[in-house]
């Protein structure tokens, strides 16, 4: 995507926006599998695990064979954005195939990082913490809000509970 030319005319001819038009044909697939619409919204029945399996080799497979192949055509500019991203995708090719042996791994690792960013922002903040004991409290805290909102938890209602009274919190409602 940061290797796309600025001036969409110039898209037609681009070797990035070519790359970003199979790869995107490649995700509406895998939305397709999960049931979902091109916005993300279940829209119906995701496919089994075996199905998804055996569609993934039949119908992915050769897409991602064929963007391979045509990757090593590209002959992009030294140091571009474009030169480093088929390099990086060369490089990892062996990986990028990876979700092709389980349908259960995800075509992308989006999610898991989206999941670890609020800790890497934490992280950060926490290298100005005055005291072990403080860094320790705000972890504890974190721990508690995060935990709250994987389990469906509104987090601030939760730790006004939690704070509260500790018998209160269990059992704990969601609405």
């Amino acid at each position: 995507m940061e290797a796309l030319p600025t001036d969409k005319d110039l898209w037609e001819t681009s070797a990035a926006a070519e790359g970003v038009k199979r790869c995107d044909r490649l995700f509406a697939i895998e939305r397709e599998y999960d049931g979902k619409d091109k916005d993300g919204k279940q829209v119906g029945e995701p496919l089994s695990p075996e199905e998804k399996h055996r569609r993934r080799n039949e119908e992915v497979r050769p897409l991602l064979d064929d963007f391979f192949n045509w990757l090593m055509t590209v002959d992009p500019a030294g140091g571009s954005k474009l030169a480093k991203a088929v390099q990086y995708a060369l490089n990892e090719k062996r990986y990028l195939y990876g979700f092709l042996a389980d349908p259960g791994i995800e075509i992308s690792k989006n999610r898991a990082e989206n999941a670890i960013r609020p800790f890497v922002v934490g992280r950060k903040n926490w290298l100005f913490s005055d005291s072990t004991k403080g860094a320790s409290a705000s972890a504890m805290l974190y721990s508690l809000v995060v935990s709250a909102k994987m389990n469906g938890l509104n987090a601030e209602d939760y730790l006004i509970r939690l704070f509260r009274s500790p018998d209160s919190v269990l059992p704990y409602e969601t609405t």
